[in-house]
C-alpha cells in the first residue's frame, strides 16, 4: 500500500505528540510529587498549590496576603498577616499596634519576620517601657495604597481590636495617580481592577512542561501580584512617558492632584475614631541615591506631595504626626532600592517609631492605669487605652 502524504504527517506528529504528552506527565509528577515548596514560586501557578502562593484574591481589598505562607524565614500566620500568631479575642491587658501600609510597611525585602520595622517597634517598645504585654501586628501588604489599607482597617484590622494604627503610605498613591485623565476616579479603578489571571498564567495552567522548559530558557516568569490586578487605564512602566497614561507622567500629576489621597487618610482617622482608636500619620520616606524609579523627576514630586497631604491631614485632623521622611537616614547602606529599606534601615525606623510613641505619650508606662487597656467596658465599648499629649479631639 502506498504512503500518502496524509500517513506521512500522521506518522511524523504521533511520535512528537507521544513525547510532549511524556513530558508533560513527567513534570507534573515532579512538581506534584517531588518538587518542594522552593519551587512552586518558579513553575506552579497560585491555583494548583494555594498555600503556596503569597497572596490570594478578596471580595473588597483585590487581594490579601495568603494565610499560613511560609517561604525560608518570611511567614503569615493563619489570619493572613506577616509574623507569629494572634491572640483572639485579645488579652485583657494587653497594648496593641497595628501598622498599615504597603510593601515598606509588610517588609518586602527583609527575609525574617523579626527583623520587619513593625516587629523592631514591638522590641524597641518593650525594651524601653518594660512592658512584655505590648504588641505591633504587621497588616501591610505589598503593593497596597491607601484604599485597600481604608477597606483593610475597615474589613479585617478591625477584629483586631487595636488600641493604636500606624498610615505609613506614599509612594503607591503616586502609582494611582499615573492614570489616564478620564480615569482617575474615587473608587481607584484606573489603577485597579479585580483579581484577574494574566494571560500567560491562563495558557500555562494548563501545561506544567511549557513552565518548565520556559523557565529554563527563559520566556517563563510567574507574574507578580500587580499583573493580576493592574488596570489597563494606568501606567506599567513607572519611569516615564506612556501613551496609556496621555504621555508626559508630569501632566497626568498635573491633571489627577492627589485628592483620593486626602480623603482616604481622613476616612482612616474617622473610622479608627469611630472605634476609639488612636490613630498616627507618618511621612514616607525614600532614597533616591539609590537610583531607581524613585529618583525620577516625577515620583519624586509625587512623593513630595503626598507627603504635603500627610501633614495636612494630620495638622486639620489634630493626629499625631511622625515625620519619617526627614528622620530616616538617607544614607545608601540603609537601603535595599530608593523605596525599601533593609534590615539595618527597618531597625532605624522601628526605633524611630517607638522613641515618637514613647515621648508623645502614646504607649502607656508600666502602673495601674495600664491594667486597663483593651479591656472592654459593660456596654460593649472599650475603655481608653492611650494617654494623650494632644487636647481632646473634637
Amino acid at each position: 500500500m502506498p504512503i500518502t502524504w496524509k500517513r506521512r504527517v500522521v506518522f511524523a506528529f504521533v511520535p512528537l505528540l507521544g513525547m510532549l504528552a511524556l513530558g508533560e506527565l513527567l513534570a507534573r509528577g515532579w512538581l506534584y510529587t517531588v518538587a518542594g515548596p522552593e519551587h512552586y514560586p518558579k513553575f506552579a501557578v497560585p491555583s494548583e498549590f494555594p498555600q503556596a502562593a503569597k497572596y490570594r484574591p478578596h471580595h473588597y481589598l483585590c487581594y490579601v496576603p495568603q494565610p499560613n505562607y511560609h517561604r525560608g524565614m518570611m511567614s503569615h500566620n493563619s489570619l493572613g498577616y506577616r509574623g507569629k500568631e494572634i491572640n483572639q479575642p485579645k488579652p485583657p491587658g494587653t497594648l496593641r499596634i497595628v501598622t498599615l501600609g504597603g510593601s515598606t510597611t509588610y517588609g518586602e525585602f527583609i527575609d525574617r519576620d523579626e527583623a520587619t520595622y513593625p516587629a523592631r517597634v514591638e522590641h524597641y517598645l518593650r525594651e524601653r517601657t518594660g512592658r512584655g504585654d505590648i504588641e505591633v501586628i504587621n497588616a501591610g501588604c505589598p503593593g497596597y495604597n491607601s484604599w485597600e489599607s481604608l477597606g483593610n482597617l475597615q474589613h479585617r484590622v478591625l477584629d483586631l481590636e487595636p488600641d493604636l494604627v500606624i498610615v505609613y503610605h506614599g509612594v503607591n498613591d503616586v502609582h494611582c495617580r499615573l492614570v489616564r485623565p478620564d480615569a482617575y476616579a474615587a473608587d481607584n479603578s484606573g489603577r485597579r481592577q479585580h483579581w484577574t489571571p494574566p494571560i500567560e498564567t491562563r495558557l500555562c495552567r494548563y501545561s506544567c512542561l511549557a513552565r518548565v522548559v520556559g523557565h529554563f530558557v527563559g520566556l517563563w516568569r510567574l507574574p507578580g501580584v500587580d499583573s493580576y490586578v493592574r488596570a489597563p487605564t494606568c501606567d506599567p512602566g513607572l519611569s516615564g512617558p506612556s501613551e496609556r497614561i496621555g504621555g508626559d507622567p508630569m501632566r497626568a500629576l498635573d491633571r489627577n492632584p492627589p485628592i483620593h489621597f486626602d480623603r482616604n487618610l481622613r476616612s482612616m482617622i474617622g473610622v479608627a475614631r469611630a472605634h476609639g482608636i488612636e490613630i498616627v500619620l507618618a511621612t514616607w520616606a525614600s532614597c533616591p541615591a539609590k537610583g531607581d524609579y524613585i529618583a525620577t523627576p516625577h515620583y519624586r514630586r509625587g512623593v513630595v506631595e503626598a507627603n504635603e497631604v500627610i501633614r495636612l491631614v494630620a495638622g486639620e485632623r489634630n493626629a499625631p504626626l511622625l515625620e519619617l521622611a526627614s528622620a530616616m537616614p538617607v544614607d545608601p547602606a540603609f537601603w535595599r532600592d530608593g523605596r525599601h529599606v533593609n534590615a539595618a534601615g527597618a531597625d532605624r525606623q522601628g526605633q524611630l517609631v517607638a522613641d515618637f510613641l514613647v515621648e508623645r505619650g502614646l504607649v502607656p508606662m508600666p502602673g495601674p492605669s495600664s491594667a486597663t487597656v483593651g479591656e472592654r467596658r459593660p456596654d460593649g465599648g472599650r475603655s481608653k487605652a492611650i494617654r494623650r499629649s494632644e487636647p481632646p479631639h473634637p
